[in-house]
């Protein structure tokens, strides 16, 4: 016995151990696609999209019960304080004692009796198990109750798709952030160690105090550069933490080379793909929605149907008046007709039929909306990457110039207003490119979401 429960205690802790492994997360190496997943199981919103799923489940229960059989218990106590009386009268015959043989030759004479009405204390017991036998309504509603859990279904798909959209939107920025300042601080080291020789070079009278100067005012704004970056970069990891549903005060670090990923984003196809609206989550969301609707509008029409129920109820009373005409027992059927109800039933129909109509126009337009904004967003992408090419090409050219601009000054043959201004220049070209890398990468994310590929 001892070992059966060592060893069922083995399996437990073993199956929630691969649990916990299947749910762990390595937040010193995030990939995207675990922080997707991760956020999937985590996020608040993909949390309340599966209880409402589960709500869903039980309101189709609840309507199914709707037609399985009820019973129901019901039980009465009273007390009378003036028991009503009823009085009885009967005529007897009283024969003469001298002539008993004759029948003619009697008197009459009257008795009384009381009869009461009921009891001073009783208490009803009552038993009643009815069925639906047949009810429009209820057919049609158990169809909706289906349709209406694929619809809760449908609203979870679709909150996936946009978590994963909005936390590879936000996990780019962050690599796009890490990347600027990595080309800041190397900008700023070399800065402050030129800014250190031409100090001493100053001092020994072979530079000017304007060339110090001019050094000391590119240092702060490379600082001053890199304390924003580090700010938008604090921003966007609380902001991705939250996406995800990490704890605030957890550390995470990305797996991820932004090099790659421009690449792959450059001479990526994507934009080649063939478009099919149905098959994105808007549009299945709607088709759902457009289901419903045609339920309800037949479940209105099927208000002008009959409904039909049998019961059977059985009634126990406890000190019950010997007056008493209640059966114990009783089985029926009720039907119930829908005769006249000045219009009523027949407007909710219009309405519902104009719903639907309202419906369709919206799923319609939903589709065109969507095939023009694949055509735009095409568009964009390829725009994108082509702006991303040519800005790749001037930061290389601007880095190259900056580069060769730092090594004249320190030759003697450049001045200090030429490295600015090619430090100025090689601080746009940067800007320039992680602008156009990010645009593309928001129009990859934008791309895969309309093309389902999450």
């Amino acid at each position: 016995m001892r070992a059966k429960i060592v060893l069922s205690i083995i399996i437990t802790m073993g199956q929630l151990s691969s649990f916990a492994q299947n749910d762990s997360i390595n937040f010193e190496k995030l990939t995207l696609k675990a922080a997707q997943n991760y956020a999937i199981k985590h996020n608040a919103e993909t949390k309340n999209a599966a209880i409402d799923i589960k709500i869903a489940k039980q309101q189709k229960w609840e309507t199914t019960a709707m037609g399985l059989p009820q019973f129901s218990i019901k039980g009465s106590y009273q007390y009378i304080f003036d028991v009503p009386v009823m009085e009885l009268q009967a005529m007897t015959f009283i024969p003469n004692p001298a002539d008993p043989n004759n029948p003619f030759n009697h008197t009459h004479g009257v008795s009384t009796a009381e009869l009461e009405l009921g009891k001073e204390s009783s208490a009803t017991v009552d038993f009643t198990v009815s069925q639906l036998l047949f009810s429009g309504e209820y057919i049609v509603g158990l169809k909706a109750a289906k349709i209406y859990m694929n619809l809760s279904q449908k609203g979870l798909q679709k909150k996936e798709h946009e978590i994963k959209e909005n936390v590879a939107k936000t996990y780019h920025l962050i690599l796009i952030a890490e990347e600027s300042l990595k080309v800041l601080d190397s900008v700023q080291v070399n800065l402050e160690k030129l800014l250190n020789e031409t100090t001493q070079l100053q001092k020994a009278g072979f530079a000017e105090n304007t060339d110090v100067q001019q050094l000391a005012l590119n240092v702060k704004n490379a600082e001053n550069s890199i304390i924003s970056f580090k700010k938008q970069k604090a921003v966007l990891y609380r902001l991705l933490k939250f996406q995800v549903g990490i704890a605030a005060n957890q550390e995470i670090k990305l797996e991820a080379n932004l090099s790659d990923i421009a690449k792959n984003a450059e001479t990526a196809s994507l934009a080649a793909n063939n478009f099919n609206p149905a098959s994105t989550p808007d549009m299945q969301l709607l088709e759902v929605q457009e289901q419903l609707s045609e339920l309800t509008l037949q479940r209105e029409r099927a208000t002008f149907l009959p409904s039909v129920f049998a019961f059977y109820r059985h009634q126990e009373q406890i000190n019950a008046a010997a007056f008493n005409f209640n059966p114990p027992d009783v089985i029926g059927v009720t039907l119930e007709i829908p005769v006249f109800s000045s219009g009523k039933r027949w407007s909710r129909v219009q309405q519902k039929k104009l719903d639907l109509i309202k419906l369709q126009n919206s799923k319609n337009q939903a589709e065109q909306g969507l095939n023009l904004e694949f055509l735009q967003i095409q568009s964009d992408y390829l725009a994108a990457a082509s702006t991303l090419s040519n800005q790749s090409e001037s930061k290389a050219l601007s880095k190259q110039i900056y580069e060769n601009t730092l090594t004249k000054y320190k030759a003697g043959t450049g001045s200090s207003m030429q490295l600015t201004q090619a430090q100025t220049q090689y601080f746009q070209s940067l800007s320039g490119y992680y602008q156009a890398l990010g645009n593309l990468l928001d129009k990859e994310v934008k791309i895969k979401s309309l093309l389902n590929l999450y």
